[in-house]
């Protein structure tokens, strides 16, 4: 897009202190990603990141911006834009973005569309992970280590927040929600298939909410609330004290998500959007019914934790342990831009799997202790070893080879045997050397 060229080459500049970034706006998780490396390199580069976006308009581009909120967020590597500034630069994006989007809904009538990256700008992303000379010169570890990513991660806290007037406003809607100040509640968003349509499609990325009831009432036994985060095409929950399905109640908003995930006590969840939003914010994150060990879905970040969905291989007649999924270097198995291969079948995380990850999980909490065993130890140092076989025998991608280098950047930014998350302890001591039965 003439967008990202204009913007990429005012970026190069190195005497101009603004980053010019335009996240993914029809994508939560894809737009938390994205501004999440944005302030990691702002706050590197000691600049601030100036956000671009069109207008909302769902007359002029058929689609609406995933969480206007997310543009509205403040920290000191975020440039504050003045009503005349920011209403220029969506004037100039928003002409910028017509004549492809226009396009593309012309050949969305007849069946075809153009690639994303010719729909969407993508100003300012491409080089959050690697240079553009790095890029074209091919995948190289020596670059990813030389990023450090596990400082810039873990230790980058840029001081993200919502504006003190909405802030106020929130807080006084999480009372009427039922929540006090003096209390501590939990966000829980378990993906299912109404807010993307993608039923028949891809379901291995979804779960059931009602095997979560159990875990529920172990947080609300230890005296806390449950927040189910989500849209109204969810399955709706049973009513009980403390349990509130935030989905369908009249306080449900852009802002409210952003201020109930951003001050939570944990955030429990599977692979989906506003997971990037919980890290986003750096909060403590349980991620369940795992389907890929690959990127961002891992749970890397210091006090994050992990259960994995049990992966049945047709080829051996039988479930796989644990330790045989993470040293497994077929990347069928992990593909996050296509499907899981034929010869595996997933299937969910039983109940018990996630109350015991979440009653571990809240024992690591109240004891502030999330120092690793030698079992979680061992997994991380086989998930990376497996992460750099996939490496060299995969493109990740059907796309050109600058993009599948791109891409191998920003997921080994995830990639370290140091990183401190790991995969619960709860479930590696029945499923690491042990395979799943189910009658």
């Amino acid at each position: 897009m003439v967008i990202n060229k204009i913007f990429n080459t005012i970026n190069s500049l190195d005497n101009i202190g603004l980053i010019f970034i335009s996240p993914h706006l029809y994508s939560v998780g894809n737009f938390s990603e994205i501004l999440m490396f944005g302030l990691i390199k702002a706050k590197h580069k000691n600049k601030k990141i100036f956000l671009l976006s069109p207008y909302d308009s769902n007359f002029l581009f058929g689609k609406r911006i995933c969480n206007n909120e997310l543009l509205l967020l403040e920290s000191k590597y975020i440039y504050k834009q003045s009503f005349i500034v920011s209403h220029f630069s969506k004037i100039l994006v928003t002409i910028m973005m017509l004549p492809s989007r226009w396009v593309d809904r012309l050949l969305n009538i007849f069946g075809k569309s153009l690639p994303e990256i010719n729909v969407v700008p993508a100003v300012g992303n491409n080089e959050l992970w690697a240079t553009d000379g790095e890029i074209r010169s091919g995948f190289s570890w020596e670059v990813v280590d030389k990023n450090d990513w596990l400082t810039k991660i873990n230790y980058g806290y840029y001081d993200l927040s919502i504006d003190e007037y909405k802030s106020e406003t929130s807080k006084g809607e999480l009372k009427y929600l039922g929540i006090s100040s003096s209390s501590w509640y939990v966000c829980l968003h378990i993906r299912e298939s109404g807010f993307k349509k993608d039923i028949d499609r891809r379901e291995y990325r979804n779960s059931n909410i009602l095997n979560y009831m159990p875990a529920i009432e172990e947080i609300i036994k230890a005296g806390g609330t449950v927040v189910r985060m989500g849209d109204s095409t969810m399955t709706k929950l049973p009513k009980m004290k403390n349990l509130i399905d935030y989905p369908f109640t009249k306080y449900k908003s852009a802002l409210m998500d952003l201020y109930l995930i951003k001050n939570c006590r944990f955030y429990i969840g599977t692979e989906s959007g506003i997971m990037s939003t919980s890290k986003l914010f750096f909060k403590d994150s349980l991620i369940t019914n795992m389907v890929a060990w690959v990127g961002f879905t891992y749970p890397f970040m210091n006090r994050d934790r992990g259960i994995y969905k049990h992966v049945y291989s047709k080829l051996n007649s039988r479930f796989l342990t644990y330790n045989e999924i993470v040293l497994n270097t077929d990347w069928g198995m992990q593909n996050l831009f296509g499907y899981i291969d034929n010869n595996y079948d997933i299937v969910e995380n039983t109940s018990t799997d996630i109350k015991d990850a979440v009653i571990e999980y809240i024992d690591c909490l109240d004891s502030n202790d999330f120092s690793l065993t030698k079992k979680q130890l061992e997994v991380n140092k086989n998930r990376v070893n497996s992460f750099k076989e996939i490496y060299k025998k995969y493109r990740l991608t059907n796309y050109s080879y600058y993009l599948d280098v791109l891409i191998k950047y920003k997921y080994a930014s995830a990639v370290n045997k140091d990183f401190h998350g790991a995969i619960s302890e709860s479930y590696l001591k029945k499923y690491l050397n042990t395979s799943f039965f189910v009658n």
